[in-house]
């Protein structure tokens, strides 16, 4: 009992001068150091190319942005804009859920497409295939980054209408859910 009382009082004499030798003393005394800015040239790397490059033709499709969910959208869906700031303050051009059904107003309205195919490119890339009564529609992208459970990409959108030249626009966008 001696024994074990004589180590318990040196243990916990070791563990308090342990405890006070990792106090760090502040010096009052000492201004605070000054705070030195660095200006370096930061280096931008170039755009990432497009996938695919636009015709010169005037669009002959009306593609007009929204900024409500379909209803059918509920939980994941991927969304694209026509600029970065404009995704960001919810101007869609097209959006999909992961149920093969995708959204866009073409020439006035709301078109409901289904998904007929979705392949997998090389580096990221994906081409999907999309139908409506009157119109064919490709949407090529490529993943660009991702942040907080959300994979930001760009690309393009092929419109065909049946009884029109194609319009194809540039995009970007952003997947999660």
């Amino acid at each position: 009992m001696k024994m074990s009382r004589s180590l318990f009082t040196i243990l916990m004499v070791s563990f308090t001068v342990l405890l006070t030798s990792c106090v760090q003393k502040s010096n009052d005394t000492e201004p605070p150091k000054e705070v030195v800015i660095i200006e370096d040239s930061i280096e931008v790397e170039p755009p990432v190319d497009p996938i695919d490059t636009l015709p010169t033709t005037p669009p002959t499709v009306d593609i007009k942005v929204y900024s409500e969910y379909p209803e059918a959208i509920d939980g994941c869906a991927c969304y694209f804009g026509l600029t970065a700031p404009g995704l960001s303050e919810g101007k869609y051009v097209f959006m999909t859920n992961y149920e093969k059904k995708a959204y866009m107003i073409l020439d006035g309205e709301m078109r409901t497409f289904e998904l007929i195919q979705s392949e997998n490119l090389a580096s990221g890339e994906l081409k999907e295939t999309w139908k409506h009564p009157d119109y064919d529609m490709v949407v090529q992208s490529k993943e660009t980054g991702e942040i907080d459970e959300t994979w930001q990409s760009i690309g393009t959108i092929s419109i065909q209408p049946k009884d029109k030249e194609k319009t194809v626009i540039r995009v970007v966008g952003e997947c999660g859910c």
